[in-house]
């Protein structure tokens, strides 16, 4: 990974923004694809873009193997939150304190 794309993407974690890192496995081009569509490095077919959603979406890496290239979709999406309201005996055991 380039030092430049490394930054990035270590930036929009700490600022919270949903971004996938899409590598090609072939010739190990990267690219990062932020939920407002822009795009960081080199270019997308309109098909990954919509995969690269795909995969922030489902929080889930995959690979794809269309046109005889393989691509690995990484997402890396803000932690979740869970916000627990009462404090009954069962909802404790949900919250560490």
């Amino acid at each position: 990974m380039h030092s430049d794309t490394l930054e990035l993407l270590i930036k929009a974690r700490e600022s919270g923004i949903p971004v996938v890192l899409v590598t090609c496995l072939s010739n190990g081009e990267q690219s990062l694809f932020y939920m407002d569509g822009e795009i960081q490095g080199s270019e997308l077919t309109p098909s990954r873009i919509n995969l690269a959603r795909k995969a922030l979406q489902n929080d889930r890496c995959f690979v794809d193997e269309g046109n005889g290239e393989k691509f690995f979709f990484h997402p890396y999406n803000p932690p979740l939150r869970l916000i627990v309201v009462g404090a009954v005996h069962i909802t404790q055991d949900l919250v560490v304190l």
